[in-house]
């Protein structure tokens, strides 16, 4: 099973957005500065999550729960959300 930033990366690329765009608006959720080049850096570091931030988790989470759990309202992934964190 991949995890979670692989997941998002994979939403997103369904999505049609190129990865530039995906991380400018993770950026703009998160107040982040992530460059185009994270996720090879995540890659290296054998995705591992250990040093994201929160919110920027959660963020991931909204975009691949919906796309794992079908038939939830916004409200319900949003109380996953909180509790898987």
């Amino acid at each position: 099973m991949t995890g979670l930033f692989e997941q998002w990366i994979q939403v997103e690329r369904e999505a049609g957005k190129k990865q530039k765009d995906s991380i400018s608006e993770l950026n703009a959720a998160c107040n982040t500065k992530y460059t185009e080049s994270w996720p090879s850096k995540m890659q290296g570091r054998g995705f591992s999550l250990e040093r994201t931030p929160t919110d920027v988790r959660r963020y991931m989470m909204a975009r691949v729960l919906p796309t794992l759990i079908e038939g939830k309202s916004e409200a319900e992934y949003k109380k996953l959300i909180i509790n898987l964190t």
